[in-house]
């Protein structure tokens, strides 16, 4: 291959990767509303499932993580913890107990190259994007939410999420 076809293919390899890494992503759609990078149909009965984390381990969380942690739906900040939900019950749940694989070994990053966050098995990073939550009809008719799902409630026109008991609404 000649000097040029490298620079050339070099330079056509870049353009795809800076393509895929600011891609938006529509799980179960075609169709992005605004600026997310993961979007979900609207008026689904299916919310995300957040981590679940064993209260056994001790959680070292980036600002902008929420997962469910001691039965609490919880988020992180720079200034420490917010709890989204009270006590739930995660008696449904099965943990796995090996030994998670050390940070950074199996992370998938989407919208980036690379990320600072730590801990997370999906990370999503983009300077201009965010993640858009399914937007569930009423989660009062989701057939067996399980401890974790959040999601937007367009019944209530918050946000909902299920702690293994009740839903906690978040305007």
């Amino acid at each position: 291959m000649k000097n040029k076809d490298i620079k050339n293919s070099i330079g056509l390899l870049a353009i795809i990767c800076s393509t895929l890494l600011n891609a938006q992503i529509g799980i179960e759609t075609t169709t992005i509303r605004g600026s997310g990078i993961m979007d979900f149909p609207i008026g689904s009965d299916k919310g995300i499932i957040i981590p679940i984390i064993n209260s056994n381990r001790n959680p070292n969380p980036s600002p902008g993580t929420i997962m469910m942690y001691q039965n609490i739906i919880v988020g992180f900040t720079n200034s420490g913890s917010v709890n989204f939900t009270d006590v739930g019950n995660t008696s449904s749940v099965s943990f796995n107990a090996s030994t998670p694989p050390p940070v950074g070994v199996n992370d998938v990053i989407i919208g980036s190259g690379s990320s600072p966050a730590s801990g997370g098995a999906l990370v999503l990073e983009s300077p201009n994007k965010a993640l858009i939550l399914p937007s569930v009809s009423n989660v009062v008719n989701m057939p067996n939410p399980y401890p974790g799902t959040i999601c937007y409630d367009q019944n209530s026109k918050s946000f909902a999420l299920f702690d293994g008991q009740v839903w906690s609404f978040w305007k």
